[in-house]
């Protein structure tokens, strides 16, 4: 509600279009719950039920964020402040699915949350449920190269000599550098020879020795995204072509601002992210 009024206060000839697009976002939010729960049936029930519950899902995740809001609206600005969180997704307006921008931005409606004690406390709390279970959790611990038998993944080697080994091996280093570097035994070039990087970005992490409210940092909870201006396309164009072009967007959080611990764990200090795209 507090989005529909605010929204519509900066854009009142677009009250409708406003409403109509936050029922769209919850639209697809329910028909994700059907299209996730297809991927939990098994045998002759999914066999079954999978057009049904597919269907709604696969109307929005084919048409694009841009097609979908030009529907509702011809105000350029608007749907440029609408999609002004695209950097979450990786894609601007015209190149990304109204799905994953739909999903994005509902989760964000009930309000977003920071753990207490920083990002660090989810790693804390995950590790005793995986050592519990027989598993390790290694930091620190650059991977050499994917120990490859019979054609399958067995483990890792890491730079200091130690040989990791596991039934299933997961490599979330991205499709170049895991083929390209990691699999330097049977390695299949196909793969990485088939597909393009991704879109990549850079962080900057800022720790500065005054406090929050010495900076005037309180406040600022939310997440900041900074654009030239409502045409993303053109501006990440723009950017692909040229590196040395305008950032066509730079995220800035306050990260100490959000944590009701950090004053008393870090007297006198506060930390800013910031993040923009940058060349693969």
């Amino acid at each position: 509600a507090q989005f529909i009024e605010r929204m519509t206060s900066y854009f009142p000839k677009e009250a409708d279009a406003i409403a109509r697009y936050v029922q769209l976002l919850r639209q697809v939010g329910k028909d994700a719950r059907w299209f996730y729960l297809e991927k939990a049936a098994k045998g002759w029930a999914r066999t079954l039920l999978t057009p049904v519950l597919k269907r709604g899902m696969l109307r929005t995740a084919g048409q694009s964020t841009y097609d979908v809001l030009k529907g509702l609206t011809n105000d350029e600005e608007l749907i440029g402040v609408l999609t002004a969180q695209y950097g979450d997704y990786g894609l601007p307006p015209k190149r990304s699915s109204f799905a994953a921008h739909a999903l994005l931005v509902a989760h964000y409606l009930g309000g977003a949350w920071y753990p207490v004690g920083g990002a660090s406390t989810i790693a804390r709390n995950v590790e005793p449920v995986i050592t519990s279970r027989g598993g390790m959790l290694c930091t620190n611990a650059e991977v050499d190269t994917v120990l490859v038998q019979r054609g399958k993944a067995t483990g890792v080697k890491l730079v200091d000599g130690r040989e990791l080994y596991a039934p299933l091996v997961i490599s979330d280093a991205g499709i170049a550098i895991t083929y390209g570097r990691l699999l330097r035994d049977g390695r299949d070039e196909r793969p990485a020879a088939s597909t393009a990087p991704s879109s990549a970005y850079v962080c900057l992490y800022v720790g500065l020795d005054q406090s929050d409210a010495q900076l005037g940092f309180e406040g600022k909870g939310t997440n900041q995204w900074l654009l030239p201006g409502p045409d993303h396309d053109a501006q990440v164009a723009a950017f692909e072509k040229n590196p040395d072009a305008p950032f066509p967007l730079v995220f800035v959080s306050f990260p100490s601002s959000k944590d009701p611990s950090w004053a008393a764990r870090h007297p006198n200090r506060a930390t800013v992210e910031l993040m923009a795209p940058a060349q693969f």
